[in-house]
């Protein structure tokens, strides 16, 4: 059974929980590969991860497990997460046809670029990923 996760978002949705403790979950030996638990903050279901997650994310206690809309799971320290995502309310999550601009608005804090021009091509990034799903790129930050 798949555990519902928390939504956050950003430039995007995630699905997160913070990480209590992680541990291995059978006897397979790490180097035979083997699978480990997460287990969340404030109890709930354990999720299970393979080996190759802990040795390529290197999740701690504390963090995050994420889970991005295309599926791959990763790990975001706790200080970059609370900087990145803000948890989704249930209400707003059943919400459909937001303004992906607004929404790129209210994301895109001004102080946070050089310029003006920085700023508003940093909106229309957001935006466009909102709407298509396209990363935004470096020439999306250029001067």
């Amino acid at each position: 059974m798949v555990r519902e996760l928390q939504r956050y978002e950003y430039f995007g949705e995630v699905s997160a929980v913070k990480i209590a403790e992680l541990r291995q979950h059978d006897s397979v030996s790490s180097h035979d590969g083997g699978s480990w638990l997460v287990v969340p903050d404030g109890g709930g279901e354990a999720i299970e991860v393979p080996y190759t997650y802990v040795i390529t994310q290197k999740p701690e206690v504390g963090g995050y497990y994420v889970v991005w809309p295309n599926g791959f799971a990763g790990y975001m320290a706790d200080d970059a997460f609370a900087n990145c995502y803000r948890p989704i309310a249930p209400a707003k999550m059943q919400s459909t046809g937001r303004d992906a601009r607004e929404l790129a608005l209210k994301y895109c804090a001004p102080e946070l670029y050089g310029s003006a021009v920085q700023h508003l091509r940093a909106i229309d990034a957001v935006a466009r990923y909102i709407e298509t799903g396209e990363m935004p790129t470096a020439e999306d930050q250029a001067a």
